[in-house]
């Protein structure tokens, strides 16, 4: 693979603690936990870790977004005090994991919506959205009330049975038929 001039950087808000470690006589804090809000195209990462062309057909190429116990220079803008920081392989897991979980494409987000409405699997979404299930699980269970009434007003428009949706949305038929009152709508049964 070919290497290239650019590598991936994360963005956010990390955590740290100072750790008795010492590199290049400077002090070092562990990063142990945080989150992060996007990933940059840099010229020069801060791991040093460049880009690879996966496929110049498809234009794609990957690079490590953060690096285990990789010493990271850094330079406190307020106090000038120079130090290092670096993520272990366990923060690193945490971090990418909650990530992943909670940064959908707004193409995946139409796919989950559509297939969980017409009451698809956990299993056969998360096969469409290539995500894991449990990935699944979670942006429905943090969804909010903006996803319910959503997955909601679909399956009425596609005329679901009031047993599927109270089983899909694990409510009541009063609970759904107080939401749909709620929302300005009504359910004629059949």
């Amino acid at each position: 693979m070919k290497e290239l001039g650019i590598g991936l950087s994360p963005e956010g808000k990390f955590k740290q603690k100072l750790t008795n470690k010492l590199h290049n006589g400077l002090r070092c804090y562990e990063i142990i936990d945080g989150d992060i809000t996007r990933v940059s195209i840099v010229k020069n990462p801060a791991h040093s870790y460049k880009g690879k062309i996966v496929s110049e057909e498809e234009r794609t190429f990957m690079a490590p977004i953060l690096v285990p116990d990789k010493m990271i220079y850094r330079i406190n803008p307020i106090t000038g005090e120079q130090y290092y920081i670096y993520f272990t392989a366990e923060v690193i897991e945490k971090i990418t994991t909650k990530y992943r979980k909670e940064n959908w494409t707004d193409e995946e987000l139409v796919t989950l919506v559509r297939m969980y409405s017409d009451c698809n699997t956990i299993k056969e979404i998360a096969f469409s959205v290539n995500r894991e299930e449990e990935d699944v699980v979670y942006k429905i269970e943090n969804s909010g009330e903006s996803f319910v009434h959503l997955i909601l007003a679909l399956m009425i428009s596609k005329n679901k049975e009031m047993q599927e949706i109270t089983k899909l949305l694990k409510m009541s038929e009063a609970e759904v038929l107080n939401l749909v009152t709620q929302m300005g709508g009504k359910i004629i049964k059949k």
